[in-house]
């Protein structure tokens, strides 16, 4: 098979997977079976299993024995550990934001995804709404303009985005949820065009409180506690 046609596959596998995994289509501590994933995606063993590696690489996946896959668990550890994380992360990429003359094009980009969010919102279409959240944040994180902070960024928005599918179940009113999330958004914006760090500060740490009370909230589920500890 050509070099170009196998990479074109691997890629397919690579991102197919992914999304699935984002998503939880495919679950927390699910096993993947080869030819599930081969028949599932469309492409032969050669190329699932390097895109399986690249997803191993990512954290994503977890390997048992011998060609033995799994979704990585979801766990309340896993969970409290990452809003824990994103809370100081964050202070860490806004104390190497203010000492950047220009972060103008980040802040474009920003204001770009906001209103694609909030046409999602317009629209009800809470999966590209999320989608783009993570987006959103990974911007976000450029603003640092850093390159250690690009090395982890997109791992950390990859299990963020599962736990926002996670936390999105069974809301009594996913547009209110989404409504909030947008008016945060427009706060960070805000603050960042004004460069007034400690305001940024500020709207980001209500903005992860509002996800930790709603993490709190979740956790107390009795399904979430039995299945995930």
């Amino acid at each position: 098979m050509p070099r170009n046609k196998r990479q074109s596959l691997v890629n397919k596998a690579y991102l197919s997977m992914k999304e699935k995994i984002l998503t939880l289509e495919y679950k927390p501590g699910e096993k993947l079976e080869e030819k599930f994933l081969m028949s599932d995606i469309g492409v032969g063993r050669t190329p699932i299993r390097e895109a399986v590696r690249m997803l191993i690489t990512e954290g994503l996946v977890k390997t048992s024995g011998t060609n033995s896959y799994y979704v990585k668990d979801l766990s309340l550890k896993t969970c409290k550990d990452l809003m824990s994380f994103l809370l100081h992360f964050g202070d860490v990429i806004f104390r190497l934001a203010s000492v950047n003359d220009d972060f103008s094009s980040e802040v474009e980009e920003l204001e770009k995804l906001s209103k694609v969010m909030n046409h999602a919102l317009e629209k009800e279409q809470y999966l590209e709404f999320i989608k783009h959240n993570r987006q959103f944040h990974m911007t976000l994180g450029k603003i640092a303009r850093n390159d250690y902070v690009d090395t982890v960024i997109e791992n950390v928005y990859n299990e963020e985005m599962r736990l926002a599918f996670t936390l999105s179940k069974g809301l009594s009113s996913q547009k209110d949820h989404f409504e909030k999330l947008t008016s945060h958004h427009a706060e960070l914006i805000e603050q960042l065009k004004k460069k007034d760090f400690e305001g940024v500060r500020a709207a980001y740490q209500r903005h992860l409180s509002y996800g930790g009370q709603r993490l709190i909230n979740y956790m107390f589920d009795t399904t979430f506690l039995n299945n995930n500890d």
